[in-house]
């Protein structure tokens, strides 16, 4: 990384090519510099929408050429975000800038807002290296990479521990499960403070966090009760959550058992 908040490598694919990524969770942040450095893109990070908004605001910012967005994020979520980039975009006579919604759902909902708000693509947690490949070069490549064709296929959900080695190798797993796991932790803890207080809202938003980090290292033991957590809650019912807590709880007893 250098002074700039930006991940360089050597040019493959990218060629050097600036992409700003968006996304509240550590470890996911880490997880998709690092795959962008590994294509040969320079990785601008934002931590939420509105300081993805102030990097575009930015000298660097006019340098990106395509965004990873993250759908839920606190402060400002990826839908607004984009509305505003958009506007910008019209107010100030810029270029269309390919925007690609980021995120942990499966449903329809997250990808039919993304289309509403203004994105161009949509992929979904855990994003492969394969798969991010294709996917910004149908956007920046449009000769080579079909631009305006169906979003990507989505990934299998046991991308984990294999896809972060063939990156960084073992130091990079490491570096990568240590700060999943003292993040996931502590959503934990939240989470357990929510469940006290019969929180529906605030369970569903952390098991929502916790589901997309766990997808992106592997932790699919995780990932899945948090998973069926953030379904029952969405809905308004807790009758079920606390088991359902006690099985993420276990899961990250043992390490988050990220698939080998």
């Amino acid at each position: 990384m250098d002074g700039t908040g930006a991940s360089r490598e050597s040019p493959g694919i990218g060629g050097g090519r600036t992409v700003l990524a968006a996304d509240d969770n550590d470890t996911n942040r880490m997880v998709i510099q690092h795959m962008l450095a590994s294509l040969g893109f320079s990785a601008l990070i934002a931590r939420d929408g509105v300081e993805a908004l102030e990097i575009l605001e930015s000298p660097k910012g006019r340098a990106v050429e395509a965004v990873l967005m993250d759908c839920h994020m606190p402060l400002l979520d990826g839908f607004d975000t984009t509305r505003f980039i958009r506007a910008r975009e019209r107010d100030l006579g810029l270029p269309r800038c390919p925007i690609i919604a980021v995120t942990a759902s499966v449903g329809r909902a997250d990808e039919d807002s993304a289309k509403a708000a203004g994105m161009d693509d949509f992929v979904t947690k855990p994003v492969s290296r394969q798969v991010l490949a294709e996917t910004l070069t149908r956007w920046l490549d449009p000769e080579t990479g079909n631009a305006g064709s169906p979003p990507s296929t989505r990934p299998p959900l046991e991308t984990g521990q294999d896809e972060l080695a063939s990156i960084g190798g073992v130091a990079l797993l490491d570096q990568v499960r240590a700060l999943y796991l003292a993040d996931a932790l502590e959503r934990a803890r939240d989470l357990g403070v929510a469940l006290e207080r019969n929180d529906a809202p605030a369970m569903a938003a952390l098991a929502h966090a916790l589901k997309g980090a766990s997808l992106s290292v592997g932790a699919t033991d995780v990932a899945r009760p948090a998973g069926a957590l953030e379904h029952l809650c969405r809905s308004g019912l807790t009758t079920g959550a606390e088991a359902l807590v006690g099985a993420i709880l276990r899961a990250l007893a043992c390490g988050g058992s990220p698939t080998p």
